[in-house]
């Protein structure tokens, strides 16, 4: 069902000009909805998004890594290799050569991907989990997406 509702896309890994661990400390000393506005605005304006996988066992049929935090799902996306590659070892989602699985999306098409997870009982997506990392119910990213007018 996965490989179905992600199709075939690029899973090439492009780096971000925008240092998102610096912009989440620079957001958190902002006034709260300006900082928010910022963060997700920077968030939607990225090429890609990285959901990070499970190792894979056959190459042809990724599964994404959906993680529990107090009773709800979570979809664990990334902004780069780097935050995914640094979670995957927490996580012990390594393969065995010492490398993690993502599979890239523009946030957009992603967007429409986490509706049908909503549908599914998915309750939301985490951006580099960790230290600098934020969250949002996957029914709040297409309003977002509209009123930052992305």
């Amino acid at each position: 069902m996965f490989d179905e509702l992600f199709g075939k896309e690029e899973k090439k890994q492009k780096s971000t000009s925008v240092n998102f661990d610096e912009l989440i400390e620079k957001v958190k000393k902002m006034p709260f909805q300006e900082g928010q506005i910022l963060l997700w605005k920077e968030t939607f304006n990225l090429e890609k998004w990285h959901f990070i996988t499970k190792p894979l066992v056959n190459l042809d049929n990724p599964k994404p890594f959906i993680g529990v935090v107090e009773g709800k799902g979570w979809m664990y996306l990334f902004t780069d290799g780097k935050h995914a590659l640094k979670f995957g070892k927490v996580q012990g989602l390594l393969n065995n050569d010492g490398s993690i699985n993502t599979i890239a999306m523009k946030p957009k098409k992603a967007v429409e991907l986490l509706d049908k997870f909503a549908k599914l009982g998915v309750f939301g997506v985490r951006f580099n989990q960790g230290e600098f990392g934020w969250y949002a119910p996957i029914e709040n990213l297409k309003p977002m997406m509209d009123y930052l007018k992305i």
